[in-house]
C-alpha cells in the first residue's frame, strides 16, 4: 500500500505515524479509565441528563443559525475573491471571521458580556424591552454561534472557491434566475461541504466552555452544558467526568462519520446513471430550426481602457462572424461583453434577449444527467417538464447522443461532453450564439465531428466565433474580423480577408507570407532595407503603405540565383527547417521584421543540403506576388 501512494517519500510515514499517535493516545488513555460498569448509572443522573439535553438543544439551534447566516457569508466572500477587482472590504471582513478562531474562549465570553451585558453596549436598550441575555440559555447559544461560525464559513468558502463560478455562469446563460442558480446548482454542488461545515460547527459548539461560563454562567438546566458539567464533576467525581467526556467524544465521532457517509452518498448520486423517466412521455419535437427572418443582428462598442480595447463590431442577422487576432488583442473581452459576463461604463452592447454561450469548457452540471442538463434551460424558461425533456431528447438526437441521455456527465468523453453543452445551449433557442474556441480542448477527430455538427446547426443563426484555427474559419465563417492591439484591423468576407491579409497575424493565420513596406516606382520597398519586391499592384498608389502577400509554395530556393524571368531574388539565412504535411517548411531571415516561409518538397530539401545557418536565395515570380494596401478596411463587406 505504501508503494502506491504517489509523490510521498517513504520517510514521511514516520512523522505521519507520530501525528496519529499524538491524536489517538490521549483518547485511548481516557478510554482505559472509563468506568464501563457504572457508565449507565452516571449518565442517568439528573445533572448529567440536564447537561446533555441542554447541550444538544443549544448546539442544534446554534448550528442552524450558523447555516442560515454563515452560508451566504461564505459564498459572498468566495465570489468577492474571484472578482476582477478585489473589494477593499474583503480583507477586513475575512479578518473578523477568523478572529474567533484565535481568540481565547474566555476573551470571547468577555466580548459578548461587554456587548450584551447589563452594562454593555446594547444591554440597557435590551432591558427597556424586558430582554436579558447574559446568564440565560440564549447566552449559551450566542456563545456557541460566536465560536463555531468561522468553522462553517471557512469550510464553505474554501469549497466555493475550489468549485469556481463557471457552472453558475453557465446556468445564468441558460436563463436561470439567481435563486435557481443557488438552489439548483450551487447548493447541490456544495452540499457535502455545507454538511461538513455544519458538523464542525456543531462539534465546536458542543465543546464550547470558556465563552459559555464567562457569558452565561453555570446553572443546571439553564446554562450548564456538558463541558461545564464535566468541569464541575472533575473535582467532585472524576469517574463521572471521564464518562461524560466519553459522551462528547462519541458524539463528535458520530458527526464525523455522518459527514463521511453524506459525502460518499453524494458522490454516488453524482456518478449514478438515472433510469429513463417514462412518466414524462410526450411527442418528441424536432430541434429548433433557425430561420433568417427570426435571426437578430447585434452591435458592439467595446471600449475597455484598462485592457487597451476600443473597437466596434456589427453582426448581420443570420451570419457567422469569426473574430481572430493574437493573444491579448481583445477577442475574449468582446465576446464576454456580448455574453454579459463583464461590463464597462464606456462600452455599449445591443444584442438580442436570448444569448447562448459555449467555450472550450462544457461546464456540465455534475449532479444532473445528460438529459437533465439539456432540459435545464427550457425548464428555467417556464417550459413544462415533459415538454422540456422531449426538447432535450430532440437536441441530443441532433448531436448524436440519444443513447447517452441518462448517463452522468463524468461518463462522457470530452467530445461527447462538448456536444452535450452545444445541445444544452441550442435547447433555449438563442437568437445570438457565442462560440469562444469551442473546439480548442478536443482532439482532432472530436473537433472535426463537433465542427460538422455546429456547421449544420448554426445555419440561419446569428453566431460569433472566436478561434485560432483556420479550419474553423473556413468551414463556419461568413465574415472575419481581425483584431490587433485592441483595435479592429479589418473586417470583411472570409475569402477576402484570408486572401488579402492586412496584418502579419492574419497572414500567418492564413498560412501566407507577408512583407511590409511602401510603394516606390511601382514596386514595394521593404521596411528597414533596400530590398524591392515586384508584383501585381492592387488598389495601391505611389508612396502608399503596402504589403507583399504570397504563398510559401510560390517561393523557390536555390544556392545561387537562376537566370530567367524571375524578378524577385532575395538572399537570406535559413533559421529553421520543419517537416509538415504539405512538405518541408523553411524559414529564412532576410533582414526584415518577419521571415519568409518557403514550402518545398523533401527531395528539394535534400538536394539543397539545407541546414540552419546556411545562406540561401529565395526566388518569387512577380505574377505570384500581390501588393496590397494595409490601411484598415471600413467596417462592412
Amino acid at each position: 500500500m505504501v508503494s502506491h501512494l504517489r509523490g510521498i517519500p517513504p520517510w514521511f510515514w514516520l512523522p505521519a505515524l507520530l501525528a496519529l499517535l499524538a491524536l489517538t493516545l490521549p483518547l485511548l488513555g481516557m478510554a482505559s479509565r472509563v468506568p464501563w460498569a457504572d457508565l449507565g448509572t452516571i449518565l442517568a443522573t439528573e445533572s448529567s441528563m440536564d447537561a446533555l439535553w441542554l447541550s444538544l438543544r443549544t448546539c442544534l439551534l446554534a448550528t442552524a443559525i450558523c447555516l442560515v447566516i454563515g452560508t451566504p457569508l461564505a459564498l459572498i466572500l468566495a465570489r468577492a475573491a474571484e472578482a476582477p477587482r478585489r473589494p477593499r472590504w474583503l480583507t477586513p471582513a475575512r479578518t473578523f471571521v477568523l478572529v474567533p478562531l484565535v481568540m481565547p474562549p474566555v476573551v470571547a465570553g468577555l466580548a459578548l458580556l461587554t456587548t450584551f451585558g447589563r452594562r454593555g453596549v446594547f444591554g440597557p436598550a435590551l432591558e427597556t424591552f424586558g430582554i436579558q441575555i447574559p446568564f440565560t440559555t440564549i447566552a449559551v447559544v450566542l456563545a456557541q454561534v460566536f465560536v463555531s461560525l468561522p468553522y462553517l464559513v471557512m469550510t464553505v468558502e474554501t469549497a466555493a472557491k475550489a468549485a469556481g463560478s463557471d457552472l453558475e455562469h453557465a446556468a445564468r446563460g441558460l436563463g436561470a434566475s439567481r435563486w435557481i442558480q443557488f438552489s439548483r446548482i450551487t447548493l447541490p454542488l456544495l452540499g457535502p461541504s455545507i454538511a461538513s461545515g455544519a458538523a464542525l460547527a456543531f462539534a465546536r459548539s458542543l465543546g464550547e466552555f470558556g465563552a459559555t461560563i464567562t457569558f452565561a454562567g453555570s446553572m443546571q438546566g439553564t446554562t450548564r452544558t456538558l463541558p461545564l458539567e464535566v468541569y464541575l464533576q472533575r473535582e467532585q467525581d472524576p469517574d463521572a467526568a471521564i464518562a461524560l467526556s466519553l459522551v462528547l467524544i462519541l458524539i463528535a465521532m458520530a458527526l464525523t462519520g455522518l459527514t463521511t457517509v453524506l459525502e460518499a452518498r453524494n458522490m454516488r448520486r453524482f456518478s449514478s446513471v438515472p433510469e429513463p423517466d417514462h412518466d414524462d412521455a410526450a411527442a418528441t419535437p424536432r430541434p429548433g430550426t433557425h430561420l433568417l427572418e427570426d435571426a437578430a443582428p447585434f452591435s458592439l462598442v467595446a471600449d475597455v481602457p484598462e485592457r487597451g480595447v476600443a473597437y466596434e463590431l456589427h453582426g448581420k442577422a443570420g451570419e457567422t462572424l469569426a473574430i481572430i487576432g493574437p493573444n491579448g488583442s481583445g477577442k475574449s473581452t468582446g465576446i464576454r461583453l456580448l455574453a454579459g459576463d463583464i461590463a464597462s461604463p464606456e462600452s455599449r452592447v445591443d444584442a438580442p434577449e436570448t444569448v447562448g454561450f459555449l467555450d472550450q469548457s462544457p461546464s456540465l452540471f455534475p449532479h444532473m444527467s445528460v438529459l437533465e442538463n439539456v432540459a435545464f434551460g427550457p425548464r428555467c424558461n417556464g417550459v413544462p417538464k415533459a415538454e422540456a425533456n422531449a426538447r432535450a431528447q430532440a437536441e441530443l438526437a441532433a448531436v448524436g447522443l440519444s443513447e447517452h441521455a441518462h448517463k452522468a456527465p463524468w461518463q462522457l468523453s470530452g467530445g461527447q461532453a462538448q456536444r452535450t453543452a452545444l445541445a444544452r445551449v441550442l435547447a433555449v433557442d438563442p437568437q445570438l450564439l457565442l462560440l469562444d474556441e469551442p473546439f480548442a480542448a478536443l482532439d482532432t477527430a472530436s473537433s472535426a465531428a463537433l465542427r460538422s455538427i455546429v456547421a449544420g446547426r448554426i445555419q440561419g443563426l446569428t453566431t460569433v466565433l472566436v478561434t485560432h484555427d483556420l479550419i474553423d474559419v473556413l468551414i463556419l465563417a461568413d465574415r472575419v474580423a481581425v483584431l490587433d492591439g485592441g483595435r479592429l484591423a479589418t473586417i470583411g468576407a472570409m475569402e477576402s480577408v484570408l486572401s488579402s491579409p492586412t496584418t502579419q497575424f492574419a497572414a500567418d493565420f492564413a498560412g501566407l507570407n507577408m512583407q511590409f513596406g511602401h510603394i516606390e516606382n511601382g514596386s514595394l520597398v521593404l521596411d528597414g532595407t533596400d530590398l524591392r519586391i515586384h508584383g501585381m499592384l492592387t488598389d495601391v498608389s505611389e508612396g502608399d503603405r503596402a504589403a507583399a502577400v504570397f504563398d510559401p509554395r510560390a517561393v523557390s530556393l536555390r544556392t545561387t540565383p537562376a537566370p530567367g524571368s524571375i524578378r524577385n531574388v532575395i538572399s537570406g539565412t535559413v533559421t529553421s527547417i520543419e517537416a509538415g504535411a504539405a512538405g518541408v517548411d523553411v524559414r529564412i531571415d532576410i533582414g526584415t521584421h518577419s521571415p519568409i516561409h518557403a514550402t518545398i518538397t523533401s527531395a528539394a530539401a535534400a538536394d539543397l543540403a539545407l541546414t540552419t545557418g546556411v545562406d540561401i536565395v529565395a526566388e518569387m515570380k512577380a505574377m505570384q506576388m500581390r501588393l496590397i494596401p494595409i490601411s484598415p478596411r471600413p467596417a462592412g463587406d
